[in-house]
């Protein structure tokens, strides 16, 4: 009886094949992103907060320039120089530098809304605006792609937690 148990043991060990090198890496990974997805939370709140001022119009120009420059602009251009330290495992290297570059656009874009903002500029405004879209498009289809190679090793990245 045990000798037949140890050996569908052995045989179901045996048979098991070795997981991928980014299977085996991916914990790591995500471990390392974590802080960086929190980041990325905050910095949404802030800009949703700031979009519900101009909104409700209890904020002028000068107060949401102003709050674009001392609060979003180096809240997003934080988050992308700590992306870009960020050193991922090597099977991950590719998509993480992606997510930097996507990152890093949107922080430019951020900053480029906040001059046009503080300068009036509507039409500099409006390709700030279209850049920031583009790299936020980005950013979620970054998010999209790799939760769905991270599903089958019950892994997930929530891109505002």
């Amino acid at each position: 009886m045990w000798k037949r148990l140890l050996l569908l043991v052995l045989v179901v060990l045996v048979g098991c094949p070795e997981p991928e090198p980014a299977a085996r890496t991916a914990p790591e990974y995500v471990s390392r992103l974590e802080p960086l997805l929190y980041e990325n939370g905050f910095l949404a709140q802030r800009i949703l907060l700031r979009a519900a001022e101009v909104y409700n119009e209890t904020s002028g120009t000068e107060e949401v320039g102003k709050a674009w420059g001392d609060e979003i602009v180096p809240l997003a251009r934080h988050l992308a120089d700590q992306a870009a330290v960020t050193v991922p495992p090597p099977e991950w290297a590719d998509q993480h530098t992606e997510l930097v570059s996507a990152w890093s656009d949107r922080a430019d874009a951020y900053q480029e809304i906040q001059i046009a903002v503080q300068e009036g500029d509507r039409d500099s405004w409006k390709v700030a605006r279209k850049k920031a879209d583009d790299a936020k498009l980005r950013e979620e289809d970054w998010f999209r792609t790799m939760n769905k190679q991270l599903a089958p090793i019950g892994l997930a990245l929530d891109q505002f937690p």
